[in-house]
């Protein structure tokens, strides 16, 4: 009977890994197709079972990098309503 108990914990612990590796493999997906929100939103959920997915961690790093890079990129081209010439900030 007291042998169920130890094993009882390890089984959740192993489902939640395999859950979490699961999401990973979801959000490379939606990574792939361009989906970056949902992707983000994956991935985030695969970190909260299980922090230590290096796989998860990287890919999440990737997307805000890129993210940042896009949003930077487009400040700097006069997207989103900004004109370069009319951005008189002082660096």
């Amino acid at each position: 009977m007291r042998l169920i108990y130890m094993v009882l914990p390890l089984e959740k612990k192993k489902i939640k890994r395999l859950k979490a590796d699961l999401l990973y493999r979801i959000a490379k997906i939606q990574f792939g197709q361009g989906d970056t929100q949902q992707a983000v939103l994956s991935l985030d959920y695969c970190l909260a079972l299980d922090s230590q997915n290096a796989d998860a961690r990287l890919l999440r790093r990737t997307i805000d990098a890129s993210t940042n890079n896009k949003v930077e990129n487009d400040t700097f081209s006069g997207k989103n309503g900004i004109d370069k010439a009319d951005d008189k900030t002082v660096l």
